[in-house]
């Protein structure tokens, strides 16, 4: 914060320091140099000085300025006293020295002032009926840990875990580290959430003959989308080992795309696990009939089975797959209020949570079947929570006196220590270990963009709207 002599009012570009927000039509300020920028609303910003609490009344929205200016006149009105020495400004009120503000970049910074974010977490987010709860946190990360006030451990886990039922918490619990199942209390409440996705006809499939791990895949292609991705994606391939049922997704701009995935992914498991992939059902697109794959698929010594012409449920594992994937991204993205285009990052976090979870096929979960260690479940947070990222000093504007951190929405996670975030005000995705999660927050309504969540079900290609009936 800056404080201003020549400002005749108080101004911020940002609308989330403000409580008690009214907006405002017709209004506008002309700043220093002859501009004339608008004026959107008129709200208090509280703050905290040396452990008290202040209140900043009548700061004007206006989203175009590049800081927020304080105004010097109006804290005299208010009855502060201010005195102007060569490269300091001393801030008292009722006789007794507040704060200070220093000289630097030709400007007087306030010193000491923090915005008071727990004042304005229940303005400025939707806040989830959360309470804190004693769960197992790794000492070197500064995550909130949460569970809800009228439902039990078992909901929040619920959410953590991508809407999974209670038994695939507590059989997950039970073959990995770091959880915690409540006893006696495992009832798992009502969610709507689960209904508006996932609700589907009944059928009943026939599990295949054993194979050994990584030998045999599915793939299909899912698309294309009418909300492309963060960088423009359009489809996403889908590669499930058939014996430990992992999944690995991708989200690709081209269906032509796949063939450079394939290699890769062959190569890859090669070097990792030394298995020599020995065959894969795929369906009858053309983009997995092309010359190239054949003749690499060919070289290698590997089977190709392609899935009868209109006969979805031939390749019925990488369909229901498909299905599970929308299923969870509309779950979340309606829970979490995020928007739409970063379901290309958020299926990376929903395949690391399934390849982590309860399989009742294989009796464990995938990621033990590959890697024979049970997986660390403690580091897993609600995907869409609002987060904290450390902003880095070398970037920080105004040195010192920048902003020391910014908002972003939990999208994944790259290990157990690096998180998948993405960064609403520069619109770009980062991986940090420098990161706060507060499950109990996310965005308002506002912050849908021009997105219409109606839209949600437009995500789905013709081929599983088929498979879902």
């Amino acid at each position: 914060m800056i404080l201003d002599s020549g400002a005749s009012k108080h101004y911020t570009p940002y609308k989330d320091y403000l409580i008690d927000y009214k907006p405002v039509n017709n209004k506008t300020v002309i700043i220093a140099n002859g501009v004339k920028m608008p004026i959107k609303g008129i709200g208090h910003i509280p703050v905290i000085i040396n452990q008290e609490t202040f209140l900043i009344k009548n700061v004007n929205h206006v989203p175009n300025i590049k800081t927020t200016l304080i105004s010097s006149k109006e804290l005299t009105n208010k009855g502060w006293e201010i005195l102007f020495k060569k490269d300091i400004a001393v801030l008292s009120y009722n006789n007794q020295i507040i704060t200070n503000a220093k000289w630097h970049l030709n400007a007087y910074f306030l010193d000491k002032v923090f915005i008071d974010h727990k004042a304005l977490e229940p303005v400025v987010y939707n806040i989830i009926d959360y309470i804190r709860s004693p769960i197992i946190n790794k000492t070197d990360i500064n995550i909130t840990s949460t569970t809800s006030k009228s439902n039990s451990l078992l909901d929040l886990y619920h959410q953590r875990f991508l809407h999974i039922n209670k038994d695939y918490i507590i059989k997950s619990a039970e073959n990995s580290t770091g959880l915690i199942i409540p006893k006696p209390d495992l009832t798992l409440h009502n969610c709507d959430n689960c209904y508006y996705a996932k609700f589907k006809e009944i059928i009943s499939r026939k599990p295949n003959n054993p194979i050994n791990i990584l030998e045999f895949i599915d793939c299909d292609i899912l698309g294309p989308f009418k909300i492309k991705g963060l960088k423009g994606e359009n489809y996403i391939f889908t590669i499930t080992c058939r014996a430990s049922k992992c999944i690995w997704v991708y989200a690709i701009k081209h269906k032509s795309d796949v063939y450079d995935i394939i290699i890769d992914y062959y190569n890859m498991i090669l070097t990792q696990f030394g298995v020599n992939i020995k065959g894969a059902r795929l369906d009858n697109a053309k983009e997995f009939k092309s010359l190239k794959l054949s003749s690499f698929c060919s070289f290698k010594g590997l089977l190709l089975e392609y899935s009868s012409i209109y006969t979805q449920a031939q390749n019925g594992k990488s369909e229901r797959l498909n299905l599970y994937l929308l299923e969870r991204i509309i779950a979340i993205c309606s829970f979490n209020n995020i928007p739409l285009k970063l379901w290309s990052i958020l299926i990376q976090g929903i395949a690391h949570i399934k390849n982590r979870t309860y399989n009742s096929t294989i009796k464990t979960s995938p990621y033990e079947l590959i890697t024979k260690q049970k997986p660390d479940l403690s580091y897993i947070r609600i995907l869409g929570s609002l987060c904290y990222t450390l902003v880095p000093k070398e970037t920080r504007g105004g040195k010192n006196f920048g902003n020391k951190s910014k908002k972003g929405i939990l999208l994944g996670f790259e290990s157990s220590n690096n998180f998948i975030v993405y960064i609403p005000e520069d619109n770009k995705v980062i991986v940090t270990r420098d990161i706060v999660i507060k499950e109990e927050l996310n965005y308002k309504d506002d912050y849908k963009l021009e997105e219409d969540y109606n839209t949600l079900l437009e995500l789905e290609s013709p081929d599983v709207r088929k498979w879902k009936r």
